[in-house]
């Protein structure tokens, strides 16, 4: 999913309002669990059904959701406006992340530095290290 050219829907305006706060939030999640109450009038007022679900919980690796197959129009937004941030690429692709926005307007945000596999020496790189060694 290509979130740079991809069209937004009607919750995008109010993410892109929040875009700072959630970005530190990232930012600060690396050092511990952070949290922010939302105003919930500002993303009912852009869509006053009663049917709509506000919640979500996303967990995104390398910046991908990989926990549900189909995300709602407001987490979609979500994701759309952290993309469209240079730093909150960088965070993603650097970080695991899982967002959890509570029917009460609460997000939480935790992230996991994501293991980065070291590359293996070629033997024979190997080889001739040990033999420097043993001819100090």
């Amino acid at each position: 999913m290509s979130f740079d050219l991809r069209p937004t829907n009607e919750f995008f305006p109010v993410w892109k309002k929040y875009k700072p706060v959630i970005i530190k939030l990232m930012k600060d999640s690396l050092e511990g669990d952070q949290q922010y109450q939302l105003y919930k009038h500002e993303f009912e007022d852009v869509d006053p059904k009663v049917s709509t679900s506000y919640s979500f919980k996303l967990d995104l690796v390398e910046g991908k959701v990989t926990n549900v197959k189909k995300v709602s129009k407001m987490a979609e937004d979500f994701l759309i406006m952290v993309h469209s941030s240079p730093t909150g690429k960088e965070l993603m692709s650097q970080n695991d992340f899982k967002i959890d926005l509570s029917s009460d307007f609460m997000i939480k945000i935790k992230s996991e530095a994501r293991e980065i596999p070291v590359e293996e020496k070629p033997a024979e790189e190997e080889e001739n290290k040990n033999e420097e060694e043993a001819n100090d």
